[in-house]
């Protein structure tokens, strides 16, 4: 996870440590290629990696749910594809 996104997550923590009753819902996202399986498995360790990150700035894992999008909600699509 890069810095300036680690900057966006203490942000986040410090909201999710200040209000203990929110909740906050994680998708990890992959990119076109490969097979649907493989970019599930990826999206899912890609949300779980940042649910790490925040319970480490403190948030409860209560509070943070994952799910895998895959390749199925792609954020940027090459514009080869």
């Amino acid at each position: 996870i890069s810095t300036d996104y680690v900057k966006l997550l203490k942000v986040n923590a410090s909201y999710l440590r200040l209000y203990r009753n929110a909740v906050i819902l994680l998708a990890g996202n992959s990119s076109e290629p490969g097979k649907e399986g493989y970019n599930k498995k990826l999206g899912l360790e890609r949300a779980e990696n940042v649910k790490v990150v925040l319970m480490r700035l403190g948030v409860n894992a209560n509070q943070i749910s994952v799910i895998s999008n895959g390749k199925d909600e792609l954020q940027y699509h090459h514009p080869d594809k």
